[in-house]
């Protein structure tokens, strides 16, 4: 088809295109590299299925965005069919008999590609018209008002980017057709799909035509090929890999330090952060999706974890030159990624990590910057100074005496484990519901529960130390590390096998992280406990409840760890009881604000998240608000009260309304 001259040209087009996105792309290979290891190749098979139902099936960007998420389908099919087309449009640049598409074979795929190309065309357009009429929040940088920090190249680059692959891809694919339907039309084609044969009959037999169109449409190919490693759209090839490093542990599971041989604590500069964590940032489509979800930015504080993400990509690339030559780049990641404020406003309740399309780890990035804000600066919000200290001198958040941990049981035949011996179940009660006393609620209706079905338990009252997860998740791991090997000591000394926790943050500590530390139980949240009992009727429900309930789905139960279905399953048992949801939940639950140690200090920027998380229980009109976390009860109760709806809906735990609808 193409004179000797344009072969030439052809093949030295093709090799400054490679080159120059192989440059690219080695450039920001060598720029991962610098980060910190992060085994992500164990279980190589099981990851290996998952990334390829992942990336084929589209399952995330369908989920939270379907009409979004099914253009985007229609895109990406586009590139995967292509594939074959674009080894066909070479070949036959250089001999026509090296023709792919022959004979049956050719028209039906052809005939496939015909449909993908209008459907291509078809999503192309649909995004456009939602980037550039719609302008939903999350594709837009937030105002400079929002506190949220935005590297200066990502006020401009999204919407230059975002119109050069808009017109690339719609140049494609009528380049394509109209190079199609002149092969036709001049009977060059083997093979005459149903599109290319309506448009041969509009259009000329012109092989000049032909050959301009051929030409343009492998220019397009090949400067895509050049502008992919240098876009958001490098996610055509990071993505797959994303998605086999997936984090594929329970997302509440937070890597422990070694605190004795460790060169640094967290992470101040890019090179601390993870390999996995700085691929990220070229993985990242900018969606948006993260932000959506966000209870902080959606609460008004300065905290995107899109931003922080995007913003670990731009300074890679502006730090270049120090990280490869150096090995070390120059500005703190706090102050650069995301502001002391924004910092300090996660509550990592995880909706960013499992929202994201990408597999991308922001929450992570968050802990680990808190880290090193804590352990080598010592600089956090006053309010922690005292949380702090009150965990290592009382074992509690609060200062109390540890001794009287157990003083709610008093009178109510629970047993201890230093007077017991032993006991087929601990029930690790936790600092809110020992010392709160609106949660110490739960810990007496549980009692009563386990009493009644017989179940061989016991607590350690004053041998109980705080599980650490707030400790954890505010960035002082060497007050976590005491605290869980001072639990795990005591545990193993009682031989402890099965745990019955009352709070989904000593549920996802101890089930998740105790075991780096040589604990290692069954671990059960109440409601599972309370679940199976109702089941195997050891008790029974005998009291009508008949009201509208609605149930808040914790995030360290839900989200971080999968429990949906048996707070549900025990809620629905008792007779009388009408559950309705609230427009956030299972894993889209929005927050109550308490996570990540924000129980014991407040960003006071903004709106507060309990009172957002409270105005959509009231939209359901319930008349009671089902939680089964003490921090979540705290946080409704107060909501409750700020509103002056406590008199109207009550806030109620799970095991409260069991005990008070078992049989006597």
């Amino acid at each position: 088809m193409l004179s000797l001259v344009e072969k030439l040209v052809l093949t030295a087009v093709i090799i400054v295109a490679v080159y120059l996105s192989y440059r690219a792309f080695y450039i920001r290979y060598l720029l991962v590299k610098k980060g910190q290891p992060d085994r992500r190749t164990d279980n190589w098979p099981r990851r290996l299925g998952n990334a390829i139902v992942h990336v084929f099936c589209q399952r995330c960007t369908l989920r939270d965005r379907p009409w979004t998420g099914l253009l985007h389908t229609f895109v990406f099919w586009g590139f995967v069919f292509f594939a074959l087309v674009t080894i066909n449009h070479v070949l036959t640049g250089y001999s026509e008999r090296l023709l792919i598409f022959r004979g049956a074979f050719g028209k039906v795929y052809l005939t496939i590609v015909d449909i993908i190309a209008l459907l291509v065309l078809v999503g192309i357009l649909g995004l456009a018209f939602r980037r550039y009429v719609l302008k939903p929040p999350s594709l837009l940088h937030p105002d400079e008002e929002s506190g949220v920090i935005v590297h200066p190249r990502g006020k401009e680059r999204p919407q230059f980017e975002s119109t050069v692959v808009i017109l690339l891809i719609t140049g494609l694919m009528i380049s394509y057709l109209l190079t199609e339907g002149f092969a036709i039309s001049t009977g060059v084609a083997e093979a005459e799909p149903f599109f290319g044969k309506f448009l041969s009959g509009l259009l000329p037999a012109s092989k000049f035509w032909l050959h301009l169109f051929w030409w343009i449409h492998i220019l397009l190919i090949l400067g895509f090929m050049v502008f992919i490693p240098n876009s958001k759209h490098m996610h055509l090839v990071t993505g797959p890999f994303n998605a086999f490093f997936k984090y594929d542990k329970p997302s509440g599971k937070l890597s422990t330090l070694d605190l004795e041989n460790a060169e640094f604590f967290g992470a101040s500069r890019l090179e601390h952060l993870t390999w996995k964590r700085l691929f990220d940032s070229f993985t990242c489509i900018e969606c948006g999706r993260c932000q959506d979800v966000c209870p902080a930015f959606a609460s008004g504080k300065p905290l995107s974890p899109k931003w922080i993400i995007l913003n670990i990509q731009f300074n890679l690339l502006n730090e270049r030159e120090n990280l490869l030559k150096k090995g070390e780049t120059e500005r703190q990641l706090v102050g650069t990624l995301v502001s002391e404020d924004g910092l300090w406003s996660c509550t990592t309740c995880g909706a960013c990590f499992h929202h994201c399309p990408m597999s991308n780890e922001h929450m992570f990035d968050i802990i680990d910057m808190r880290r090193y804000m804590v352990l080598e600066e010592s600089k956090f919000p006053s309010e922690i100074t005292t949380a702090f200290k009150n965990f290592e001198v009382a074992s509690n958040p609060w200062g109390i005496d540890n001794g009287t941990r157990g003083d709610w049981a008093k009178g109510l035949d629970v047993p201890l484990m230093s007077e017991k011996g032993s006991a087929e179940y601990l029930l690790f009660v936790g600092c809110m519901a020992s010392f709160d006393e609106t949660t110490k609620k739960t810990a007496i209706a549980l009692s009563k529960i386990l009493n009644k079905a017989g179940i061989d338990y016991a607590i350690l009252g004053p041998e109980e130390m705080c599980c650490g997860d707030s400790a954890r998740r505010l960035g002082n791991e060497y007050l976590f590390q005491m605290l869980a090997m001072q639990n795990v000591e005591t545990f193993n000394n009682y031989g402890v096998k099965k745990i019955i926790t009352i709070c989904p943050h000593g549920y996802n500590t101890i089930k998740n992280e105790y075991p780096d530390f040589g604990g290692n139980y069954e671990v059960y949240h109440y409601t599972e406990i309370i679940e199976k009992l109702l089941k195997e009727g050891k008790i029974k429900i005998s009291k009508e409840h008949r009201e509208k309930i609605t149930f808040h789905d914790p995030c360290y139960l839900g989200r971080h760890n999968g429990i949906y279905d048996a707070p549900r399953n025990v809620l629905t048992s008792i007779t009388g009881v009408q559950l309705v949801e609230m427009k956030n939940n299972r894993e889209n639950s929005f927050c109550c604000g308490a996570g990540g140690g924000s129980m014991w200090f407040e960003v006071n920027i903004g709106e507060r998240i309990n009172l957002m998380r409270m105005d959509q229980a009231l939209e359901t009109g319930a008349k009671e608000v089902a939680v089964a976390c003490p921090f979540c009860y705290a946080m409704f109760d107060d909501a409750a009260k700020v509103k002056g709806v406590e008199e109207d809906v009550k806030v109620r735990d799970i095991a409260q309304l069991v005990a008070e609808a078992m049989e006597d």
